[in-house]
């Protein structure tokens, strides 16, 4: 027995091994076609890896010249560290960083000064109990200001850099005697990083982020235009409806436009820092492609409803009575769809070419015509009203994406003459033409003529004008305080945390400055405890994932590189002392520049980004100041030692001190959103469908506008997901919660939000025309329907977001949609009466359809819950089994 089971081990490894080999061998295989692909997409990220590379190659000269090194001394590693984390893909990223850095050092290093100066008047003992207050308040107060949206937005980096400064400003100064010169030598050696990147970043092969943004506004518009020019061939052309359509290319490209604003948001951020360049100039209007992102997110809206209708249309097969008007009703949705794409492409090919567009309204008139033409088709007798109910909503809702196309119009002229696009030959734009009289009124020309002052009259009226704009300037200055104030105070009046985070970034920079101020502390670590409080400053995040994340990630890369650094010094110390600074430079120049190409990865940029940062900058410090520090190893220990204390001051704090747990948040969001959806249709059914039958406006509605967030949702939830994972179980959660299921509930809530926001357009435009009735009877039926399955799915959607919160099975969800659903079933028995208008069953056909379609998103929702409740073992119903979907 023991010789066949001797036998059987062995031939068990021997299998295994193989296994191992080849599953490890097609992982490398899909790593490296995944990094050609990556490289592939956009050469531009070779090059900026190889930029960063270049970069950090260039500073390292700084330790290799004697000259150099001797005037800026051991500081010349805080312009390796500049470059390492100023360094963007684009011009304007770095630039903003950089900028930012810049001032942001200069203004804390003023300030830390002053701290220092001031504290020295409290003699030996009270001196560093003064920093550390000084320390603590100022670090406190601006962390708290980084949750103001405006500063969030532009100076966040700016505002990490002065807490960075100022306390290695005012603590080093306990310790250190000539600080006017430490700091010379600081501020120069950052200037040298930020100089150095501008110039790498702007005169070598620059990426504008300016550019970028114009031409994914530009390719946004191109995948819209390709989804509906698609469309007309491939659903509503020559083949009517007898090809599937799924898996078709251009039913999926629209999707990614969606989910595009954080990118435009960032892109438009960072084109504001950048200088003329190209076509574009300094005050080029980036705000107005916002505007454009926009208009184009909602115009998506609409054909995720559309696409959504016809997919379900595929999927039930419905016969044809009268093959004429259905015939009619498709060559017209044809057009309509065709003709909307090709004004979406023109617009697409206008800002690219940067030119008036020339055609786009002409071809949306067209599809207008064809939309008014569906409306004057009459079925024939023999027709279903099933039948005509499916052809009256498929047109409807194309009709509503054309209606969208006229605000990207509009926003695109805009964008035209704000930036004075080449202009058509004939020397006018020939787009949308809105005259300022009337049809009747004739020709005229308006010339306004302002009256010039007359010089006596403004000799005499220079000193009170002087004095009026002191006074105006006093209270435009007062008043914009006291709206920052009440900003602020509603900041941390929404979540209290908020204030409670600041104080807790306060209180971890006060405990590590204790390294400094105690001499046997001080002793054993020396300058090297600076690194604690770097790693603070970087390291401390808002919620206890975040800091876990960047604290591992901070920890494992300073190992890894640190280890790689000393074995580089190594090596090349076999070179001798000409080839040892060759060899330093390109090791840093091939691990900067494949660490940096590595962070394009997805699954790394999500993860890991800040640990590759971490690795590059650690592993260029080591290797280059190897060249000069004799006691390398001690070197390393101790600012390994510093890091470690660091990192687990920031998670001690962070994780017993008021904590912020991200995976409770996602779990809030989640719940909040679908609540949200829930408030937008239990509203509607009351305020419209209701016994009010349209009367009242639903313009300004609070409850009906706050599912728009839900749209622009995803970027939060991602990043919630990702810190979420890195924390320990902790109150109901455990350490391996489902967090990934969360995502998925938040992609079909993401697409329920935007059947809603279809709906709520098509609304909106009704409300604005008046509609004449003339059978009141089908059309309140069809209310009371409408009613009763907005209620319904309200219902349905707050009672998930109950089930998340209290993590309990939903008992009533599947109830409630079965309800809703039933009246939705109700409504396609109706029969309009003989006096009926085509245009009336037309309004009510569309309007169900497109409620019947938010109904439809939420079973996903529902099946998606659930799922979660089955993973994270939510408690079940008292009578053992869960009461869901029906």
């Amino acid at each position: 027995m023991d010789s066949a089971a001797g036998s059987n081990e062995k031939v068990g490894f021997n299998s295994w091994c193989p296994v191992l080999i080849s599953d490890s061998m097609q992982k490398l295989k899909e790593l490296a076609q995944k990094i050609r692909k990556i490289g592939k997409d956009d050469p531009r990220r070779i090059l900026h890896s190889l930029k960063v590379g270049l970069a950090l190659t260039l500073i390292s000269i700084f330790y290799y010249v004697n000259p150099l090194f001797h005037g800026l001394g051991a500081s010349t590693m805080w312009a390796v560290l500049t470059v390492v984390v100023v360094m963007e893909y684009t011009a304007g990223g770095t630039l903003s960083k950089g900028l930012n850095r810049a001032f942001a050092t200069l203004l804390a290093g003023a300030l830390g000064l002053g701290a220092h100066h001031l504290a020295a008047f409290a003699g030996d003992k009270g001196e560093p109990i003064l920093l550390g207050a000084f320390v603590f308040m100022l670090a406190a107060m601006a962390t708290f200001s980084r949750f103001v949206p405006e500063i969030k937005a532009r100076y966040d980096y700016g505002v990490t850099i002065f807490i960075l400064t100022f306390s290695l400003v005012a603590v080093s100064s306990y310790r250190v005697e000539d600080l006017i010169k430490l700091a010379h030598q600081r501020l120069s050696t950052i200037a040298i990083g930020v100089a150095t990147c501008l110039c790498t970043s702007m005169f070598v092969f620059p990426v504008w982020a300016g550019e970028d943004l114009h031409m994914l506004v530009a390719a946004n518009l191109d995948k819209l235009a390709s989804f509906l020019e698609g469309m007309g061939v491939e659903y509503f052309g020559e083949k009517m409806e007898s090809e599937n359509l799924e898996g078709k290319s251009f039913l999926q490209s629209y999707k990614t436009v969606l989910n595009s604003k954080a990118t435009e948001d960032s892109l438009a951020n960072f084109a504001r820092w950048e200088p003329g360049h190209g076509r574009f100039s300094f005050r080029h209007p980036w705000n107005q492609y916002l505007k454009i992102g926009a208009v184009t997110r909602h115009c998506a809206c609409s054909i995720e409803a559309l696409n959504a209708y016809i997919s379900t249309l595929q999927q039930s097969h419905q016969t044809t009575t009268d093959l004429e008007f259905k015939q009619k009703v498709q060559a017209a949705c044809a057009e309509m769809s065709k003709e909307t794409g090709k004004a979406l492409a023109e617009l697409a090919s206008s800002i690219r070419e940067m030119k008036w567009s020339s055609t786009a309204g002409k071809h949306l008139a067209m599809a207008t015509e064809a939309a008014c033409r569906v409306k004057a088709l009459v079925p024939a007798e023999n027709s279903t009203l099933l039948e005509v109910l499916i052809s009256a909503t498929t047109a409807s809702l194309l009709t509503e994406v054309v209606r969208c196309t006229n605000p990207v119009i509009a926003a695109v002229e805009e964008l035209s003459r704000l930036a004075e696009f080449k202009r058509p030959e004939h020397g006018r734009k020939a787009g949308a033409v809105k005259p300022i009289a009337g049809a009747e009124s004739p020709p005229h020309v308006m010339i306004v003529i302002e009256k010039l002052a007359m010089a006596s009259a403004a000799g005499t009226n220079e000193k009170v004008g002087f004095h009026s704009w002191c006074l105006f300037l006093i209270f435009d200055s007062m008043q914009k305080l006291k709206e920052l104030a009440q900003k602020i105070r509603k900041i941390g009046k929404d979540d209290p945390r908020r204030v409670l985070h600041s104080l807790k970034v306060g209180l971890a920079l006060t405990i590590v400055s204790i390294f400094y101020y105690v001499n046997p502390l001080f002793d054993g670590l020396g300058a090297s405890t600076m690194w604690a409080v770097l790693t603070v400053v970087v390291v401390m995040e808002y919620t206890v994932g975040g800091t876990l994340s960047k604290g591992l990630n901070r920890a494992f890369a300073t190992l890894l590189a640190g280890a790689l650094g000393l074995g580089a010094h190594h090596f090349a110390a076999l070179a001798g002392d000409k080839g040892e600074p060759i060899l330093l430079g390109v090791f840093v120049f091939m691990l900067a520049a494949m660490a940096t190409f590595s962070r394009f990865v997805p699954e790394i940029k999500a993860r890991y980004d800040y640990g590759v940062t971490i690795f590059i900058l650690t592993f260029s410090l080591v290797a280059v100041s190897s060249y000069r520090v004799e006691e390398l190893i001690k070197l390393a220990y101790q600012r390994l030692s510093t890091v470690a204390i660091g990192v687990a001051t920031c998670l001690c704090t962070s994780m017993f001190v008021f904590p912020v747990w991200a995976g409770e948040n996602l779990h809030m969001l989640v719940a909040a959103n679908l609540d949200k959806l829930a408030c937008f249709l239990e509203s509607m059914g009351v305020e419209y469908f209701g016994e009010k039958m349209e009367s009242g406006s639903l313009e300004g509605k609070s409850d009906l506008q706050s599912y728009k967030t839900v749209l622009n949702s995803k970027a939060t939830e991602d990043s919630l997901a990702n810190f979420a994972r890195w924390e320990r179980g902790h109150g109901r959660f455990g350490f391996r919660h489902p967090w990934k299921q969360y995502l998925t509930i938040g992609a079909v809530t993401h697409q329920c939000a935007c059947s809603i926001a279809a709906l709520n357009a098509y609304i909106s435009t009704l409300q604005q025309s008046e509609q004449a009735t003339t059978d009141l009877e089908f059309k309140q039926k069809v209310q009371a329907a409408c009613a009763e399955m907005s209620k319904e799915t309200g219902k349905a959607l707050a009672d998930l977001a109950s089930s998340i919160l209290e993590m309990k099975w939903s008992s009533t969800a599947g109830k409630h949609l079965a309800m809703a659903a039933e009246a939705a079933c109700k409504v396609k028995a109706l029969v309009p009466a003989d006096n009926s208008t085509l245009q009336e069953v037309l309004i009510s056909a569309t309007t169900t359809s497109l409620l019947t379609e938010v109904v439809r998103c939420t079973n996903p929702v529902i099946a998606a819950v659930e799922e979660l409740s089955r993973l994270a073992e939510f408690k079940r119903p008292e009578h053992g089994h869960k009461a869901g979907a029906v």
